[in-house]
């Protein structure tokens, strides 16, 4: 579905950020190891910065080449934000 394009004209975030992919656009999710190959062939991996709830999804983008948090609770993700 293209829920995050109806959020996104009720709420308008996508502004804040410099690129928005739609798995619903892409045709495929995090699920497929290959979305973050695809990305990363469009953007310089190592300016992407990913966050994610699932350690899996994480580990499949940290593969690709692109930096990733695990968001486990805010505190640990402040922490981690400001390193980088």
């Amino acid at each position: 579905m293209h829920w995050l394009d109806w959020l996104n004209e009720r709420d308008h975030f996508f502004q804040y950020f410099d690129h928005v992919f739609n798995s619903y656009d892409l045709g495929k999710g995090k699920r497929d190891p290959t979305l973050f190959y695809d990305i990363a062939a469009r953007l310089a991996p190592d300016e992407i910065l990913f966050v994610d709830d699932l350690r899996s999804n994480v580990e499949c983008a940290q593969a690709a080449g692109w930096q990733a948090i695990h968001y486990t609770d805010r505190a640990s993700f402040e922490e981690l934000i400001g390193e980088l």
